[in-house]
């Protein structure tokens, strides 16, 4: 399994309530950061046009996924954190999710949810767990 050092800092809900931090600077990923989008558009197709017409709705989805590595001093704080992490995700709020690059800029992306997650111990050096989660979010805006 790859492992790509972060240059993201990512936040569930940075300075609210719920704030987890999912992705820190140095840690390690799978792969670099994406978050694909899809777009909502209808069309409509003329009998004697030229090319379709088309609409867009702009109800942005954005399917968002993160392996994130993180190393602990012990096995035992390893499985703490593993627990603890599945047990303290907001999963039934809606928020903001900050990502933050290193140098300075960043993306703000609306209505941000946890889809699905899991926090395992994982064999390597030392004792680390990787965590993967899965979010939806809608709109970006830069920071």
């Amino acid at each position: 399994m790859a492992r790509l050092k972060s240059n993201w800092k990512i936040t569930f809900d940075p300075g609210g309530a719920n704030e987890v931090v999912l992705v820190d600077y140095d840690d390690y990923l799978v792969e670099a950061f994406k978050a694909p989008w899809s777009n909502k558009v209808e069309t409509s197709e003329p009998l004697e046009g030229e090319s379709v017409e088309t609409f867009p709705q702009g109800q942005v989805r954005r399917d968002i996924s993160l392996s994130v590595f993180k190393d602990h001093a012990s096995f035992h704080a390893c499985q703490d954190f593993c627990l603890m992490f599945d047990a303290e995700l907001p999963l039934d709020v809606t928020s903001t999710l900050k990502v933050e690059v290193s140098g300075g800029t960043g993306v703000s992306f609306a209505n941000a949810a946890f889809v699905s997650g899991e926090s395992v111990p994982v064999k390597g050096t030392g004792f680390q767990s990787l965590t993967a989660v899965k979010l939806i979010a809608g709109k970006a805006t830069s920071l």
